[in-house]
């Protein structure tokens, strides 16, 4: 087997296991839920769900179809794509442990469901928003472990979208849970745990 398809497996490995396990956690929590996504304006949510397509369904061009993508492939020293590959898959407990202690408080908008609770325990307890840290490093490690600058810049601009959605996510959940939620925002950091 050569160096180029084994890396490919081992991205297809860890790709398909946290899309999995995020796949149904998010079904679960969705089922028989509707949620509007006028509430984070067209300028953010439409980026945001294109770049979602493309950064969900360009990594099976990656794994099944490489030579369709292969201008946006680099030739990455092995040692970066093992980095990449034990990133990633240090990443997969970390996803369930995060979409564990969510619950069913998962949405994919800013609002709040009728039963929405304040999570702040497992990694909520140290960070607001541990799955959106876990989506850095895993898409981080994937730019690596594939050799996709093209993966890399997509999600720079999937993030820079989230930062920009974020107030609007934390004030509605300011709005639902007022002070507590205060309180909790000043002791936790918002992707890693606040050093001070």
């Amino acid at each position: 087997m050569n160096e180029l398809l084994l890396f490919r497996i081992l991205f297809a490995i860890s790709f398909f296991s946290v899309l999995i396990v995020t796949a149904s956690y998010r079904y679960k929590a969705q089922k028989g839920q509707q949620f509007s996504l006028e509430e984070e304006g067209k300028s953010v949510w439409i980026p945001l769900r294109l770049l979602g397509l493309i950064i969900w369904f360009y990594p099976l061009f990656v794994i099944f179809a490489p030579n369709l993508v292969g201008w946006s492939l680099i030739d990455l020293p092995a040692p970066l794509r093992w980095l990449g590959f034990i990133t990633a898959v240090l990443m997969i407990p970390f996803v369930i442990w995060s979409q564990n202690s969510l619950g069913n408080n998962v949405t994919t908008t800013v609002i709040t469901r009728e039963e929405h609770q304040l999570v702040t325990h497992g990694p909520y307890k140290w960070i607001r928003n541990p799955l959106y840290t876990a989506g850095i490093i895993a898409f981080s490690s994937w730019t690596l472990l594939s050799g996709s600058w093209f993966m890399g810049i997509v999600a720079i601009v999937g993030l820079v979208f989230i930062l920009i959605r974020l107030p609007n996510e934390e004030a509605h959940l300011e709005q639902r849970f007022g002070e507590d939620y205060r309180a909790y925002k000043a002791r936790t950091g918002r992707f890693l745990p606040k050093l001070l």
